[in-house]
């Protein structure tokens, strides 16, 4: 067996990190595999497998540094460089593209156990593993990385939890049993092959969860940081896979409907925050109506609390609405439109609330007097200083440099609500925010965006839908509303798109013209 000797210090400081480039090199190896572990994974190599093989078909080369990159018992070291905490997915390939042509030829031969194919004896192996990568990213993750992370977070919050209850042997000896194990004697067993030990005392230890179910590998920086990467919960694999039907939606309310559908598998309120981005107040009210309608049962599992439906529940769940006709008009009524008729179909209605209007406190103390903005476009983001989207405070603060002397300004509103990724004090957000990006934009008073101690500057923010049609609670950090010169939204943006996209700057450059 492999296994890595660590001391109890290495233990002690060993964490959890999510990482966007573990989960783009996971999807690359179902691509590569194309053998799904569950229906979720089926549907997506459906939507995505004939794209990639496509892709390799045009690129041959790149498709022989595939099959020996992937080995059956080893990986190319250059592929999978150990992910470090808070990384970008664009600061995660770059390590990918500075990789030598003469390590990744070498790292490809230990992969292959043998001499290289005469077709890969060339320099710009690194490049194009980045360009593929790069290519499986925007293809087929980025779309829906929004919801991974989430899935990822709630299964760290899961294992955070189950080390408090059973200590680290527990939580190494399910990562992934039958291969990873706490063996006792600082010893813990990363594969069942039969590698030479290696001693990581001293050095990081992170563990990296990924969705794709049958996907985990090890990476390391000798001497300074080591990684297992595992693929998390499968009960938490793709919850959000399990739409919510329409219908139910109307009856419950989306966010409501959202966590019965989820509850198909027993959780925790902690894992439902994470899941769905609602907050914790939000989650405790929904699980008591549907507790009290029969709905939702809770039991306990040692000292963790678990909600699942009842038979009530999955029957209302599973339930389909019946077709029906549409009712013939009134004589000489004007009858309104029904959903999807006419220049009405995928609109939303835009709230004609002037935002700018409610009071809230500067970061610094004393009000932030919003109406000083009155006839300027505003962007609004709900911002963290330790969460993975915290480097989008880079391409904020390069809206702000480009359109600030045109009348333009972001303004961020700090939030501890998403796994306490905001803890700092208001002088520790301001240094941060400045020494670390060079934040110029104003910023407000911490505040909470969703449940009952929401902001009354969010009470009229979030009623707003964006382009897919969400509205409601805020999802996770980093969300985005376009306030218009007239002191309205104008459009609302998920946490994943980038501030720098080009619907954000059109939309931006829309207000200004």
């Amino acid at each position: 067996m492999g296994w890595w000797e660590l001391n109890a210090d290495t233990l002690a400081r060993s964490r959890f990190v999510v990482s966007p480039l573990a989960e783009t090199f996971a999807c690359l190896k179902l691509l590569h595999a194309g053998d799904a572990a569950h229906p979720g994974e089926q549907e997506w190599l459906r939507a995505h497998l004939p794209v990639y093989r496509a892709y390799l078909a045009a690129e041959p080369v790149t498709a022989q540094l595939v099959r020996a990159g992937l080995g059956r018992q080893w990986i190319a070291d250059f592929l999978t460089p150990a992910p470090r905490d808070g990384e970008s997915f664009g600061d995660g390939v770059a390590r990918v593209r500075a990789t030598s042509p003469d390590a990744a030829r070498a790292h490809l031969r230990t992969a292959l156990a043998g001499p290289l194919p005469a077709g890969l004896v060339r320099d710009d192996l690194p490049e194009r593993a980045a360009v593929l990568l790069e290519w499986v990213w925007e293809a087929t993750v980025r779309p829906s990385w929004e919801r991974r992370r989430r899935v990822l977070e709630a299964d760290v919050v899961a294992r955070t939890a189950q080390v408090s209850r059973g200590g680290w042997a527990s939580v190494l000896d399910t990562l992934r049993p039958g291969r990873t194990r706490w063996l006792g004697e600082n010893r813990l067993q990363v594969n069942p092959h039969e590698y030479p030990p290696r001693e990581i005392s001293g050095a990081e230890l992170v563990l990296v969860p990924v969705t794709v179910q049958r996907a985990g590998w090890v990476a390391w920086e000798d001497g300074v940081r080591y990684a297992a990467v595992y693929p998390c919960a499968g009960a938490l694999a793709h919850p959000v896979e399990r739409s919510v039907p329409t219908a139910l939606g109307a009856l419950l309310g989306p966010a409501r409907a959202t966590v019965l559908v989820l509850l198909a598998s027993p959780m925790s309120t902690t894992q439902l925050t994470a899941v769905t981005g609602q907050g914790l107040g939000s989650v405790g009210r929904h699980l008591k109506v549907l507790r009290d309608a029969g709905l939702v049962e809770r039991r306990r599992a040692g000292r963790s609390v678990l909600y699942g439906r009842t038979a009530a529940g999955d029957a209302l769940a599973a339930a389909q609405p019946r077709p029906e006709g549409r009712p013939a008009p009134v004589a000489g009524a004007d009858p309104w439109p029904w959903p999807g008729d006419g220049p009405c179909r995928g609109t939303s209605i835009r709230l004609m609330t002037n935002v700018l209007t409610v009071d809230i406190d500067a970061l610094a103390g004393g009000p932030a007097n919003l109406a000083q903005y009155a006839g300027q476009p505003v962007l609004i983001v709900n911002v963290a200083s330790k969460c993975g989207l915290t480097p989008q405070y880079t391409g904020l603060e390069k809206l702000q440099e480009r359109y600030a002397a045109k009348g333009f300004t972001v303004l961020g509103v700090p939030c501890n609500q998403f796994l306490g990724q905001e803890p700092g004090s208001a002088e520790e957000i301001a240094e941060f925010c400045s020494a670390t990006y060079g934040v110029t934009f104003p910023l407000t008073e911490k505040v909470e965006v969703n449940g009952d101690g929401r902001h009354p500057l969010y009470e009229r923010l979030v009623g707003f839908a964006d382009a897919e049609g969400h509205s409601g609670d805020i999802r996770w950090n980093f969300e985005k509303f376009l306030i218009g010169r007239d002191g309205t939204v104008v459009a609302r943006f998920s946490p994943q798109t980038e501030p720098e996209s080009a619907e954000v700057v059109a939309a931006i450059e829309a207000q200004l013209a």
